[in-house]
């Protein structure tokens, strides 16, 4: 009996490898690509074209080897077929899978393209109901990633669709593929690369691994993620997922719940980590060098809940290159821009490095900081405001300081707008050189040339240290209100300097005009003339204030009036800011008054116009003795008068020292 049975074993072995033998030449494979082929139009509306030769094998595995096919693109689609294969390996275990348990032994895409799809109207390529019918549901940038391990997905759809109890997979792999995404809605066009994709899962109830590597602009992407089930992945349902993504030296790291069907969701926390931020921004949008020392590292963390459409960040802490931050952050993909909304607090901010232009240690043309010296005049390096476009923004930010260049703020909150090519930065509050103000600024880069506007009150400021950091002017001293409404047009520095038009108000008390001493030009103007006056260059005063107008970049003041012990001034002439000189006219009064701020200034006195000249890095101060001589012979009898009254005065022992005998 036992013999027999040995025989019968010896004789089914011999039958079943004879069959896995002849199966191949036996079994019609042209018809079996010919039913595929057509169950899977029926099924999916689109054709599935085998091209090259059809390899089968029994045992020990089902396997089918496809030597080239290619899969339609959607109906609008004008780009070519969806995806097209340079070979196809599948090989599921032979036994399990008649019992309904698919065991993939080896699933592999050699040299696939695929090219993934969205149209204006938001239909996407990959998105494909039963039935031959295409969704023209949207779906946003987030998806594609999701769709990234595809060649599992006929497993997958085999399982839930034909009722298959279960499916492992053992090698599935995407091998040097190339990855084509185009958004007609956001305008993106991507391209992934050299992409090598493996994937597994034991089961459809286990977890499923994925690992892989592809290039994106020259720099090197891998990938690394992990599922709490297969079945969720696979069905478009939730589970726990971790994801490294590895870009350069970059690299992303997300924990948490994730959706990833037609309406992809994530909620759970987020590190990011670029410490060579610059070749990032190099590879995603190339275009002129970014100065150096900018945008060196971004570092970010935080909790995370997006939506194929919105990210938003809370509990954040951002770092870019030496700013260090916490706050939220959102942005909105779902329009023609991204839109950026975040709140931020941070603490001393640095800005020096982002000062445009700024030039090497030692470069004659340009200060420290990289601002012009006065002696370089205004830049004609074109200011490129093709960033206001890239997306729209609502940024608040509290800085307990700010440091640019030479410029100090204090305590400062500030907001961004941006739309549209149009931003509008607003300062409702700063300390500044020991006052504070407010200020708005407006920048409008739809059209060529950009225009600019600037409102600002300030008061309290010191001003000899705020004019030697902004103008690089230091002949004024004492505390200053300062108010403007300007505006300007131009591409330039030296074209918006040009340009700049409106008006304003300047008031400084308790201070000096460093570089002259017109007590000293009164008393003996012929000496001073000579430059042989001993006398400390400095004329303090308790009050200086006036109005001024700018037209096409020319200041002109008509109103100046300064009060000190013994003179009243006024003053009026003209700033060209283009060409950084000035050319005023001051006619100080000695009077017989010792009081200062608020005293009267309706006295009479004597009348010595001094004239200020020349760059404003060098100006030159001199008495107008011709004015002064012409001024006298006009009018004699009121100089005379003038002079009787101030020596009969009660402060004529001090006048008489000014004045001289």
């Amino acid at each position: 009996m036992v013999k027999k049975i040995l025989i019968a074993a010896a004789v089914l072995v011999v039958v079943l490898v004879g069959a896995a033998v002849a199966a191949p030449f036996l079994i019609p494979t042209g018809a079996i690509v010919q039913r595929v082929t057509a169950e899977v139009e029926a099924r999916t509306g689109r054709k599935l074209v085998i091209e090259g030769d059809v390899g089968l094998d029994l045992l020990p595995d089902l396997a089918v080897r496809v030597d080239g096919a290619r899969f339609a693109n959607a109906p609008w689609s004008d780009a070519g077929d969806m995806a097209r294969i340079g070979q196809l390996q599948v090989e599921l275990a032979l036994w399990p899978l008649l019992s309904g348990d698919v065991q993939v032994r080896r699933f592999v895409l050699e040299e696939p393209v695929i090219r993934l799809e969205r149209n204006a109207d938001g239909a996407a390529n990959w998105q494909i109901n039963a039935g031959g019918q295409t969704s023209s549901g949207t779906l946003t940038p987030a998806a594609p990633p999701t769709t990234g391990p595809a060649p599992a997905a006929p497993a997958g759809t085999s399982s839930s669709g034909g009722g298959l109890s279960g499916l492992s997979l053992g090698e599935v792999k995407i091998a040097n593929g190339t990855v084509v995404y185009t958004d007609a809605v956001t305008g993106t066009d991507e391209r992934l690369d050299d992409v090598n994709l493996t994937i597994a899962a034991p089961d459809l109830d286990s977890r499923l691994t994925l690992a892989g590597d592809a290039r994106w602009r020259d720099q090197a992407l891998t990938v690394s993620a992990e599922a709490g089930q297969a079945r969720a992945v696979l069905e478009g349902g939730q589970t726990p997922v971790s994801l490294d993504l590895a870009l350069g030296e970059g690299k992303i790291h997300l924990a948490g719940d994730a959706v990833l069907g037609t309406s992809p969701g994530f909620t759970g926390t987020a590190g990011l980590s670029l410490p060579d931020l610059r070749s990032i921004i190099a590879a995603a949008a190339p275009g002129p060098a970014l100065p150096e020392g900018v945008a060196t590292r971004l570092n970010l963390d935080g909790r995370i809940d997006a939506t194929a459409a919105r990210i938003a960040l809370t509990d954040m802490k951002l770092g870019i290159d030496d700013i260090e931050a916490t706050g939220s952050l959102s942005a909105d993909m779902s329009g023609a821009r991204p839109k950026i909304k975040a709140g931020l607090t941070t603490g001393d901010l640095v800005l020096d490095r982002y000062l445009a232009g700024r030039a090497a240690a030692g470069d004659g043309a340009t200060g420290p900081e990289g601002t012009a010296r006065s002696g370089a005049g205004w830049s004609d390096e074109p200011i490129d405001l093709s960033a206001l476009g890239l997306l729209d923004a609502d940024v608040t930010l509290n800085a307990t300081s700010v440091s640019l260049g030479d410029t100090k703020l204090g305590a400062t909150e500030l907001r961004l707008a941006l739309d549209g090519r149009r931003a509008r930065i607003e300062v409702p509050k700063t300390a500044l050189y020991g006052g504070s103000g407010s200020a708005t600024i407006g920048l409008d880069g739809r059209a060529t040339p950009a225009s600019m506007s600037v409102k600002a009150t300030f008061s309290g400021l010191d001003m000899l240290p705020l004019l030697k950091a902004s103008a690089d002017f230091d002949r004024l001293e004492g505390k200053g209100r300062l108010e403007a409404d300007l505006t300007a047009r131009g591409n330039s520095q030296r074209a918006l300097i040009g340009s700049l038009g409106g008006k304003g108000l300047f008031e400084f008390t308790d201070g000096a005009i460093r570089g002259i001493n017109i007590a000293a030009l009164i008393r003996d103007p012929a000496s001073a003339l000579r430059g042989e006056t001993t006398d400390v260059r400095k004329t303090d005063f308790a009050r200086l204030a006036g109005t001024y107008t700018i037209d096409k970049g020319i200041l002109t003041n008509r109103d100046a009036e300064m009060q000190a012990p013994l003179l009243r001034v006024g003053g009026q002439g003209r700033v060209d800011l283009p060409a950084r000189r000035v050319d005023y006219r001051i006619e100080p009064k000695a009077v017989a008054n010792l009081e200062g701020q608020g005293g009267q200034t309706g006295l009479a006195g004597v009348l010595v116009p001094v004239l200020v000249q020349g760059p404003w890095d060098n100006l030159s101060f001199r008495p107008d003795l011709e004015g002064t001589v012409k001024r006298t012979l006009e009018d004699p009898d009121a100089a005379r008068k003038t002079l009787d009254d101030v020596r009969s005065g009660n402060f004529g022992d001090a006048l008489k020292g000014l004045l001289g005998r």
